[in-house]
This record gives structure tokens, C-alpha cells and sequence, in this order.
């Protein structure tokens, strides 16, 4: 008789509208999930206790995803509770503001391409070799309409998404073979 797999999903950016719902939903699939969040601690305890109260499995973890040494905390602490990852769904977003053209820096464009891009490299990067051992994974980051229909003044945000469609795309390319699955959610404005 095959032995079940337990599951383990990393939830990054747990606490927001599509984060948190991801949790709940991912808990109710049977996965273990981990709950990311950087600062708001008090809805990473009301998801964790949601899920606890459906009798599912999760847990809390903080970390800021635009440093490299809690990058390598945070996914280190994962396997450390469970033995493995098999699942990362990226929710992580800044906040991010409409700006004209000529009042935009390009501080603005780095902070988007950090959240968007750099952390969520990084995080791939060490959880990949895990995956690979499993002969399993599965990442999926969340894009934008706005790739597609350009609002005005979002150049910033819409450069850094459309930079990470081509990231996860190339690369889905390369880690399919390994048995790693990427894909790219655009949800566009979502009731949660």
C-alpha cells in the first residue's frame, strides 16, 4: 500500500486578501501550510487559528522576504517543522501607489522589482533543491491584468510584474523536467 504524502504549502504574503483565502483553501486540501507574513501578526494568528479550528495543520512565520538571511531562515524553519516543501504560492505584495512619469524614481521601480522579483528569486533558489530531492513541487506566483490593459501611472508596479511573468515562465521551462511545476495566477480585483 503507497504511503500518503503529507503536503507542506508556504504561503508568502499569508495575511492579505488572496494570501489568507490561499491558506484556507490549501488547508482544506489537506495541506500543512505555512502562514508568511512580515508585519501583521495579528492576522497570521487569526488565519492559523481558522485553520486550527477545521482540525487542519499550520503554522505562523515571520520574516522580511527583501533580506537574503531571513530568506534563507524562513525556508530552512520549513523544513525544519516538516521535513519538507513541496508547495509555494507568492502573495507578497508592497504597497503600491499610482505616480506619474515625472515624480517617479527609480527607487519606486527598485522596491516593486525587490518584492517581485529579487525575494521571490531567492526564495526559489532555496527551495528548489529540496523539491528536487521530493521529485515534486509546485510554485505559483500571482501576476496582473495590468500587464495586459496598462493603467496609467503604474509603470513602476507593471515593469516589475511583467518582469516576473517572464521569470517564471522562462524557468518553468528548465524545472519541469525536475518534476517542478511553475505557474502564474492573474486574478485581477478578487472578492476573498
Amino acid at each position: 500500500k503507497k504511503e500518503k504524502i503529507e503536503r507542506v504549502a508556504l504561503v508568502l504574503g499569508g495575511t492579505g486578501g488572496i494570501g489568507s483565502s490561499t491558506c484556507l483553501e490549501l488547508s482544506k486540501l489537506g495541506f500543512k501550510v505555512v502562514i508568511h507574513y512580515n508585519k501583521n501578526r495579528e492576522m497570521a494568528e487569526k488565519i492559523n487559528n481558522n485553520i486550527s479550528l477545521m482540525n487542519f495543520q499550520s503554522k505562523i512565520l515571520q520574516a522580511d522576504i527583501t533580506s537574503d538571511n531571513k530568506i534563507e531562515e524562513m525556508v530552512a524553519k520549513v523544513i525544519r517543522w516538516f521535513g519538507r516543501i513541496d508547495v509555494i504560492v507568492n502573495c507578497a505584495y508592497s504597497n503600491i501607489s499610482y505616480k506619474k512619469f515625472d515624480i517617479l524614481e527609480w527607487e519606486d521601480y527598485e522596491k516593486e522589482w525587490n518584492i517581485n522579483i529579487k525575494s521571490f528569486f531567492k526564495i526559489i533558489k532555496s527551495s528548489v533543491p529540496h523539491m528536487q530531492k521530493q521529485k515534486y513541487g509546485k510554485i505559483i506566483g500571482i501576476t496582473t491584468q495590468a500587464t495586459e490593459q496598462l493603467p496609467p501611472q503604474f509603470s513602476h508596479y507593471i515593469t516589475a510584474k511583467a518582469s516576473l511573468e517572464g521569470f517564471l515562465r522562462s524557468l518553468a521551462v528548465e524545472l519541469a523536467p525536475l518534476g517542478i511545476l511553475i505557474n502564474l495566477v492573474s486574478p485581477g480585483m478578487t472578492d476573498t
